[in-house]
C-alpha cells in the first residue's frame, strides 16, 4: 500500500516537472504520457552497489563506483573549488520501467531542473555490468549541497542517489522507500543558502 501511495504522490511531483520544462519549450507540451510503467524491478542495494556511474567530463570518462575513491573526479573537484558531488538519474521513477520516449522527457526536465538552479553538471550513463538493469541517461552534478540533492531526488521519484565528498568514497543516499516523509516532492529546487552545507 505504501509503495502505491508513493508513487502516486511521486508522480504528482514528476508530472509537475514536465509541466515546467514544457513551459520552458516556449509552450510546447510534451508528446508522451508518463503512465505507472511495468510492475516494480527487482532492485536491492546490492544492485546499486554493483552498478557503474560513468559521466563524460570534458572528453575524459569517468568512472564511479560505490565504496571506491575516485581520484578522476577528486581532480575534477579540486579544480573546481568544490567539495560535494551526486550522480542522479530521472530514468525508471520508483524502480519502475518507462518507455524510451518516457524517460527522456524525465531526463529533459531534470537536465532543465539542473541548468536553471545554476549547476555545474556533465551528462553520463548508469547501468549493470551484467546487463540486468537498462542503462540510464544520467548526470554528475558537483557543489550540490545536501538539501538541494535530497529535493531533486524526491522530486523524480529515485529510490536512490550515488553521492560523494572530495577524497572520500562513493556512496549511496538513504533509499526513498525507508523514507516515509514524503514532503518536497513539489517544493521548487532552489540552490541552498550559505547557512546550509558547505558544496
Amino acid at each position: 500500500m505504501f509503495v502505491q501511495s508513493f508513487w502516486r504522490a511521486s508522480k504528482r511531483g514528476i508530472l509537475s516537472c514536465i509541466e515546467t520544462h514544457s513551459r520552458q519549450k516556449k509552450g510546447r507540451t510534451p508528446d508522451v504520457r508518463i503512465g505507472l510503467g511495468k510492475p516494480v524491478m527487482k532492485v536491492s542495494w546490492v544492485t546499486y552497489r554493483r552498478a557503474f556511474y560513468r559521466a563524460n567530463v570534458r572528453g575524459e570518462e569517468i568512472e564511479i563506483r560505490v565504496g571506491k575513491r575516485t581520484p578522476a573526479l577528486d581532480g575534477l573537484l579540486a579544480r573546481e573549488g568544490k567539495r560535494r558531488w551526486i550522480f542522479v538519474t530521472a530514468c525508471n521513477p520508483s524502480a519502475r520501467r518507462l518507455g524510451a520516449a518516457e524517460n527522456r522527457v524525465l531526463t529533459n526536465a531534470l537536465k532543465s531542473s539542473l541548468q536553471s538552479g545554476g549547476f555545474l553538471f556533465f551528462e553520463g550513463r548508469s547501468g549493470s555490468d551484467a546487463g540486468d538493469w537498462p542503462e540510464e541517461e544520467s548526470f554528475l552534478v558537483v557543489g550540490i549541497r545536501v538539501q538541494a540533492a535530497e529535493r531533486l531526488r524526491r522530486r523524480f521519484a529515485q529510490d536512490a542517489i550515488v553521492t560523494g565528498t572530495r577524497g572520500g568514497a562513493a556512496r549511496l543516499s538513504p533509499c526513498a522507500l525507508l523514507n516515509r516523509r514524503s514532503r518536497s516532492l513539489r517544493r521548487p529546487l532552489a540552490r541552498d543558502s550559505a547557512a546550509s552545507h558547505r558544496p
